[in-house]
């Protein structure tokens, strides 16, 4: 029997597919991260060099009891030990690519499959073709862009919460339970996510029996809090009552919802227009999931100044492009039966490939207007300052910092120590009565810093060099105490 051609459209259809999975794959990959420092970037990544080597612990040449400066940011010091103080999921997909060397592949390929995923959830709710527009606008919002080529686990943790929402809908409640006990591993404020969607599965009479399979995923989970932290709820995060706070809740909000409107920007219409669409519980459900990350995030102390915060909000993102595919087909099927004819369908098309391909033109330009999304040099500064204190220093030297403490670590021969913690003094003192040396490099905004000056100025210093970076990065070699 012979099969049934595919019709054309069919095919050019699978082609534009194809065409959007490879030209967003490309850009990530192009535009991703190469070079790890700060705090996240070198706390995930760390953390998933350790997994690789079957280990969780941050090694050091001094005792941390006694010296817990020793520990750069993204660890804590813990009694003898440095612990992560980052979510283990991001980190061991970090260590499976490692295998391979493609630990900083990894959120590129998480962006990809995201497209897919935005395109099979707004399925439920549009045509084919409305779905890939949708998930062509979602492949370069901004802040997926981000997500897509940052060693971040923003977006890694809003796949799985997007994947277990989408095969709940198609049925497959094992597998959905499963990705949301893993989404936990990524990031536990995902379970801002399952509270909401509880409320689905009590409606459908299925809360007990999803919680019972996300046990096997969540399980593990609460194992290695309990070795780590001492109890399974615990997190290196720690507690985070310090972290939340009502005096930012307003200008966050504003902050959030502004932002999430400019980026949004031709798709807003439509976000409306999906909510009047629709069973009530299914909406009210997707904007529900939406504002819990909102609401939670614009409690939370850090963010609301520069653009990336958004980021946080990236697991409740995903909603609002599943209210505009609704909004779309609204539009799609309003046309219809005001005329359907070949030239109306033509212009529909037409008018759906103009707004796709503007709205992200709207969107590259947001990017590029950041200055720090489109490059190819993010994280450059942590390897260059590293090299070039290494290209100073004596073998054996002792650096403290702050920003660049982790990098050291990554790429440097030096061993790092943290500049503002309150033990710096000590380490300093110890180490130069052992004659080892000791430099010092102050980024320009903590040369003020109540544990760094005190550094400069009780202590003999020498300006050694000065980077031309953010405004000044010295370097400067102590000496003992003053008299």
């Amino acid at each position: 029997m012979r099969s049934r051609p595919i019709e054309h459209h069919t095919l050019l259809f699978r082609f534009c597919g194809a065409m959007l999975l490879a030209g967003a794959l490309i850009a990530y990959l192009a535009y991703r991260q190469r070079y790890i420092g700060a705090c996240d970037w070198f706390g995930y990544f760390e953390l998933g060099r350790l997994l690789r080597q079957g280990k969780v612990f941050l090694e050091s040449p001094l005792s941390i009891q006694t010296y817990p400066s020793l520990v750069p940011l993204g660890f804590v010091a813990d009694g003898a030990h440095a612990v992560p103080q980052y979510p283990p999921g991001y980190p061991l997909l970090l260590a499976i690519a490692g295998w391979f060397g493609g630990a900083l592949i990894v959120t590129p390929l998480i962006g990809v499959v995201s497209i897919v995923l935005i395109f099979q959830a707004a399925r439920e709710y549009a045509e084919r073709w409305i779905a890939l527009a949708v998930a062509a606008m979602w492949a370069f919002f901004p802040i997926v862009v981000f997500g897509s080529t940052t060693v971040m686990s923003d977006l890694v943790a809003a796949v799985p919460v997007l994947a277990a929402y989408t095969l709940y809908r198609r049925g497959w409640l094992r597998s959905s339970a499963l990705l949301l006990g893993c989404s936990l591993w990524v990031r536990p404020t995902n379970a801002l996510y399952a509270i909401v969607f509880a409320g689905l599965l009590l409606r459908d009479r299925q809360l007990l029996r999803y919680v019972l399979w996300t046990l096997p995923t969540v399980a593990p989970y609460a194992a290695y809090n309990q070795f780590l932290y001492g109890a399974a709820w615990r997190t290196g995060y720690g507690s985070i009552a310090y972290d939340l706070t009502s005096t930012v809740f307003w200008p966050h909000l504003g902050f959030y919802l502004r932002h999430t409107a400019i980026y949004l920007g031709p798709l807003v219409p439509f976000v409306v227009l999906g909510l009047r669409r629709g069973r009530r519980s299914e909406i009210a459900f997707l904007v529900a999931w939406a504002s819990a990350f909102v609401l939670f995030f614009s409690f939370w102390r850090s963010g609301g100044d520069v653009w990336w915060w958004t980021r946080f909000l990236l697991p409740g993102t995903a909603p609002l492009f599943l209210l505009a595919s609704n909004g779309l087909q609204q539009s799609a099927d309003w046309l219809r039966r005001w005329r359907d004819t070949p030239a109306m369908r033509r212009t529909a098309i037409a008018a759906l490939a103009t707004m796709v391909g503007s709205t992200i033109l709207y969107q590259i330009s947001l990017g590029l207007s950041t200055h720090d999304l489109w490059t190819r040099n993010k994280g450059r500064a942590y390897h260059d300052v590293v090299c070039t204190t290494d290209a100073i220093v004596p073998a054996g030297a002792f650096v403290g910092s702050v920003e660049f403490a982790g990098a050291f670590l990554v790429y440097g021969r030096s061993t790092p120590f943290l500049s503002c913690h309150g033990n710096a003094a000590t380490l300093v003192d110890d180490l130069l009565a052992r004659d080892q040396p000791v430099f010092l490099i102050v980024e320009p905004w903590n040369r003020e810093h109540p544990t760094i000056k005190p550094l400069l100025t009780t202590h003999s210093s020498e300006l050694v060099h000065e980077m031309q970076l953010w405004g000044g990065v010295k370097f400067y070699r102590l000496g003992p105490r003053r008299p």
